[in-house]
C-alpha cells in the first residue's frame, strides 16, 4: 500500500490551546506510516508533540518532494537502476551532514519512490527495523 493511501492522522480536526487561551487549528494530515515513527512499540501515542512531528513530516515531505528531479537525472544520466539511485539517495540522507534520523530517511526514500512511481527499495525496510 502506498504510503499517502494508508490511513492519515490528521491534526485538521485538532485544536491546540496557545499560552494565550486561544485556539489554534492544524491544518496538516500526517500519514499514518509516518506518525508510527513517533510511536514506540507496545505504546498508542507519539513520543513527540504534534508540533514537532508536523514539523518533522513537512520536512520529510519537501526533501522527498525535491529530490525527486536529482533521482531522475541520476537514472538518466548514470544509466543505474532506480535501486541503485534510491540507495544513493538513502547514503545521501543518512551521511555526515544529518538533517533527518534514519527511520525518517527511509520513510523519504519510500516517499521518493512512491513520487516516481518506482518500486519500493525492499532492503530499506530491513533497516528500519534496526
Amino acid at each position: 500500500m502506498k504510503l499517502q493511501e494508508q490511513e492519515k492522522f490528521s491534526l485538521s480536526d485538532s485544536e491546540c490551546e496557545t499560552q494565550d487561551g486561544m485556539y489554534e487549528e492544524y491544518q496538516i494530515e500526517i500519514p499514518q506510516s509516518f506518525m508510527a515513527l513517533f510511536v514506540e512499540p507496545g505504546r498508542q501515542k507519539p513520543n513527540a508533540s504534534r508540533e514537532v512531528v508536523a514539523q518533522r513530516y513537512e520536512l520529510c515531505e519537501d526533501m522527498a518532494s525535491m529530490l525527486t528531479d536529482t533521482a531522475r537525472r541520476m537514472f538518466l544520466s548514470l544509466g543505474i537502476t532506480e535501486d541503485d539511485v534510491l540507495t544513493q539517495c538513502y547514503r545521501g540522507l543518512t551521511g555526515e551532514s544529518v538533517v533527518v534520523t534514519q527511520p525518517e530517511a527511509v520513510w523519504v526514500i519510500h516517499r521518493l519512490a512512491e513520487l516516481l512511481e518506482w518500486p519500493q527499495l525492499q532492503a530499506l525496510y530491513l533497516d528500519s527495523a534496526k
